[in-house]
């Protein structure tokens, strides 16, 4: 089952993660945040619940804020996201990205 849950009932759309986001879930991820950004003006992304995180949830997000930034759409971090969430973007060194920052309030 994809650790992603989906609530278009509020506005912004809420795209929760949680558990394990790794390569296995990531091309369903991927298809149902993309589908999400495609259908709503906003999206609110809670990354609170992940507890385990590899390389393929940073390239999704990745993917997910330039998808944002070309559509023209507003995309926000619902509170902060999980240490393992943050790890996995110090671990790939993506953390000085200007868009990256300012997503997930990192200082600089």
């Amino acid at each position: 089952m994809p650790p992603y849950a989906l609530d278009e009932e509020r506005q912004p759309a809420l795209f929760t993660l949680s558990g394990a986001c790794t390569v296995e879930d990531a091309q369903a991820t991927h298809a149902a945040l993309a589908q999400t950004l495609a259908a709503h003006d906003a999206v609110v992304l809670d990354l609170g619940g992940v507890d385990y995180a590899d390389i393929t949830l940073v390239q999704l997000l990745l993917s997910a804020l330039q998808a944002a930034q070309a559509g023209n759409k507003r995309l926000e971090l619902a509170g902060e996201a999980s240490p393992a969430v943050c790890a996995a973007l110090r671990l790939s060194g993506v953390e000085n990205v200007p868009s990256v920052k300012a997503l997930f309030g990192l200082p600089g």
